[in-house]
């Protein structure tokens, strides 16, 4: 998320540190191309959603409100005002191509393990940690756990369902006219899943290969399958930490 410049990353791995010291941004290269203007309209949709998911995992009311405007700003912005916005970290040729100095398989400037604009883990022995083993971290309440609320959110809002409680009431009053963002899922078990699962717009393995939410990812593939992908494959003694990153 080129606009906002915060991203989540999940390192694999006993030198985390190390591991994302390879990924800083480094300048005084030659000048690289980096975006293409004919890509803009994607780009464009590409940051509004990944704005909107990220929003959902801030805990922060300082940084919900910086997201929320952020989004009120690119659904308003026309292309050129979103692409002139963007170009601010880029140069531009005339072209319209946005070009940069820095390495390209650099991922971000400066970095922090988590601590107010991601989740931590939570524990099998009931605390939080934004690093941990993996076999010490309770997949049943960070993977999936709400499934069956985000089922029951669909169906009121899209299903026609009637709210059995008040807490049932204000989802459907809250949730009732937002069809449009509902239908981006296609399907109520892909909505939930998504909604309820485990993920990071990035992911660093122990061998230093960085994987991420580019704009040319699936975004609902990516978040659905982030766990079985990334997580679930891993030693229960593998070392996790959560990085915030900054652009």
């Amino acid at each position: 998320m080129e606009n906002y410049s915060h991203f989540v990353t999940i390192v694999a791995g006993e030198n985390p540190i190390e591991l994302i010291e390879n990924y800083l941004y480094k300048g005084g290269n030659e000048l690289t191309l980096a975006y293409r203007y004919e890509d803009a309209e994607e780009i464009k949709k590409t940051h509004t959603l990944l704005a909107k998911e990220y929003l959902k995992q801030v805990n922060n009311e300082f940084e919900k409100m910086e997201l929320e405007d952020i989004i009120e700003t690119l659904e308003n912005q026309n292309i050129d005002e979103f692409w002139e916005d963007l170009s601010e970290e880029y140069e531009m040729g005339e072209d319209k191509n946005l070009y940069t100095d820095k390495n390209l398989e650099s991922k971000c400037s400066s970095y922090n393990i988590g601590k107010n604009l991601s989740l931590p883990f939570t524990l099998k022995d009931g605390t939080t940690s934004f690093q941990a083993r993996k076999g010490d971290v309770d997949w049943d309440k960070m993977h999936l756990r709400d499934y069956d609320m985000y089922i029951r959110t669909w169906e009121l809002a899209m299903e026609g369902e009637t709210p059995l409680n008040d807490i049932e009431k204000n989802i459907k009053k809250n949730m009732g006219n937002m069809r449009d963002y509902f239908m981006f899922f296609g399907d109520k078990e892909t909505y939930a899943s998504h909604c309820s699962a485990f993920w990071g717009y990035a992911f660093l393995d122990e061998e230093g290969r960085w994987y991420d939410l580019s704009f040319e990812t699936n975004q609902i593939d990516w978040v659905l399958n982030y766990y079985e992908k990334f997580i679930k494959p891993l030693s229960d003694d593998t070392l996790l930490t959560v990085f915030e990153c900054r652009k």
